[in-house]
């Protein structure tokens, strides 16, 4: 980012496009986001519960504010791109949850 100052921007533009696009592409019912506020959400080691309400809060007003988000471009990475980092992640989580027992259902 010290070479190009504006990368920090083009990258804040695809974590807002990004919220709405994986919305989209995974398919996810917009009820999750219906009344955050008094859903219990529990604390948890990493994040408090109420960051969890306003990263939710946040993502929806990403989803309302960009309109029709398939018309906007990313500017850093390809959608097939963090889509394949997020299953992969997803992939590696599993396989250790396995393995320490905390998951049985897996592949």
């Amino acid at each position: 980012m010290e070479h190009d100052k504006e990368l920090f921007h083009r990258y804040h533009h695809d974590f807002q496009l990004l919220n709405g696009k994986l919305i989209n592409h995974y398919k996810v019912d917009l009820r999750i986001f219906e009344d955050v506020e008094n859903r219990k959400i529990p604390d948890l080691e990493e994040v408090s519960a109420e960051q969890v309400k306003r990263l939710l809060t946040q993502v929806r007003s990403h989803w309302d504010n960009d309109g029709d988000i398939s018309q906007n471009s990313l500017q850093v990475f390809t959608l097939e791109q963090i889509v394949g980092y997020i299953e992969t992640s997803v992939e590696i989580s599993m396989y250790f949850l396995n393995e320490k027992g905390y998951v049985t259902t897996w592949k």
